[in-house]
């Protein structure tokens, strides 16, 4: 007596192994890009948070050096002096020369560091644009100097403190006008002998590897201007 036995045998033909494969590769590339924009995603973000972080820092120098400007009005300097100064002559004073992409003017701000100096704590501080080797782009530089000669505009030791800037303007309050002018000079026309109240800055950079702008705009006040005692109502 014979035994027959049917054994099943089941398996997966070629088309359904092409298919499996198919779907494979479809959830494997679309796995792989979606790692992809998020890693993509988060440099993009910290690139951005790096690009805040480095205005705010140079926000923050220019928020400490604006907020303890000082002016010394033609009054209370000697006579010859006051007469120089009146006269457009070279002679150490203090100054305020605002304009839409520079800033030059006196502060109380320097900090010796040095036993075998003898600074003080007043300084010459300037701020404006310097070209950089990227096309079209600048660096935000800082001038300072802790002497305060007849000539406000040299002299001093420079610091780059913000690369890859696109923009630069500052605006200054008019009391008078009751509104922001582009123009600031405390040595001629209607601001002579006198500081503004406050300063608006407007900064952007540009990220070199997503190319992407970033601006920052914020308000200065400065507290005593004219060493006069008062409360500054900005708009």
């Amino acid at each position: 007596m014979k035994l027959r036995m049917n054994i099943s045998q089941s398996g997966f033909t070629l088309l359904e192994v092409l298919l499996a494969l198919a779907i494979f590769s479809m959830i494997a590339l679309t796995t792989s890009n979606q790692i992809n924009v998020i890693r993509n995603t988060k440099d993009a973000a910290l690139s951005q948070i790096e690009q805040f972080d480095a205005i705010r820092s140079a926000i923050a120098i220019i928020r400490d050096d604006l907020g303890q400007t000082f002016h010394k009005r033609y009054r209370d300097l000697g006579a010859d002096l006051q007469r120089r100064v009146q006269r457009s002559e070279p002679a150490p004073h203090t100054l305020f020369d605002g304009r839409s992409n520079q800033i030059i003017f006196t502060s109380l701000s320097h900090r010796n560091f040095y036993a075998t100096r003898r600074d003080g704590q007043q300084a010459e501080i300037s701020y404006f644009l310097q070209p950089s080797s990227r096309n079209g782009l600048a660096s935000l530089m800082k001038r300072e100097s802790p002497l305060i000669d007849g000539d406000l505009f040299e002299g001093g030791s420079l610091y780059n403190l913000l690369e890859g800037v696109s923009q630069l303007e500052f605006k200054y309050w008019d009391e008078k006008l009751l509104r922001w002018i582009e123009d600031w000079n405390s040595d001629a026309g209607t601001t002579r002998d006198s500081f503004p109240p406050a300063v608006k800055m407007r900064v952007a950079t540009v990220d070199p590897k997503s190319n992407k702008e970033v601006a920052i705009e914020t308000t200065f006040k400065i507290g005593f201007p004219n060493n006069t005692d008062y409360v500054v109502t900005l708009p």
